[in-house]
C-alpha cells in the first residue's frame, strides 16, 4: 500500500480515536519507516502514558522497546539498553513472548555494537528460548542465524559455525520447507574463504 496514503488514513483515524493504542502503534511504525524519529518519540510517549492506565496491555512493553530501538538506531547505546531492559522487565511472567523475542534479538545486536560477545551469546540464547516457548521453529532458526552473523562480525569462527549448524539441525529435525535451507547455505558460502570449505561445511 501507498505509504503516504496509509499515513494519512492513520492520522485521520487518530483524530477520531485519539487514545487507540493500536492506531498510535501503527502510526509510530510508519514514522520510523520515514526516519521521523522526533515524531515517533512523541507518539511513543503518548503510547506509554496511555498504557499506564491499562493492565495487561502489550503496548507499554512495545512502547519502551521502540524507544530503545530509536536510541539504538541513533547509537545512544546506554539509553537503548535502559529501555530494552525496562521493556523486558514487564515480560517477566512469560507473556507476550513475541515481544520478548524481538527485544532479545535487538539486545544481541546492541551487545555486538558494544563489542560484548558473551552478552551477545546470552541474548541469542534467550531469543531462541522465547521462540521455543511459542513453538516458532523459524524464529528459533532466525535467532541462531543471527548469532552466526554476529559471531562472524566479531571474528568468532567457532561460534559462527556452531550457531549455523544448530540452525541447520533445526531445519532437518522439524522438516522445514527446503527453501529455508538457502539462507544457511548462503551464509556457509559467505563465511568460507574458498569453495572447498563451503562444500565441507554443507
Amino acid at each position: 500500500p501507498n505509504s503516504a496514503l496509509l499515513s494519512s488514513k492513520l492520522n485521520l483515524l487518530l483524530e477520531h480515536l485519539p487514545n487507540d493504542q493500536s492506531v498510535i502503534y501503527h502510526l509510530i511504525r510508519q514514522q520510523l519507516k520515514k526516519q521521523n524519529y522526533d515524531v515517533a518519540k512523541a507518539l511513543v510517549e503518548k503510547l506509554i502514558n496511555l498504557s499506564k492506565q491499562q493492565t495487561n496491555s502489550p503496548y507499554m512493553a512495545l512502547g519502551l522497546f521502540i524507544k530503545g530501538a530509536i536510541y539504538h538506531q541513533q547509537k545512544e547505546y546506554e539509553h537503548a539498553l535502559k529501555y530494552y531492559n525496562s521493556s523486558l522487565a514487564l515480560l517477566a511472567d512469560n507473556k507476550f513472548s513475541e515481544i520478548g523475542y524481538k527485544i532479545e534479538v535487538s539486545l544481541a545486536w546492541l551487545a555486538y555494537a558494544q563489542h560484548a560477545p558473551e552478552r551477545m551469546q546470552k541474548h541469542i540464547h534467550n531469543a531462541a528460548m522465547y521462540a521455543q516457548q511459542k513453538n516458532d521453529v523459524l524464529a528459533q532458526i532466525s535467532a541462531h542465524t543471527t548469532g552466526s552473523i554476529l559471531s562472524h562480525k566479531l571474528d568468532d569462527i567457532v561460534n559462527r559455525y556452531k550457531y549455523l549448524n544448530t540452525a541447520k539441525s533445526l531445519l532437518i529435525t522439524h522438516q522445514v520447507a527446503e527453501a529455508h535451507f538457502a539462507l544457511i547455505y548462503y551464509h556457509l558460502g559467505l563465511f568460507a574463504p574458498d569453495k572447498k570449505e563451503a562444500g565441507a561445511r554443507g
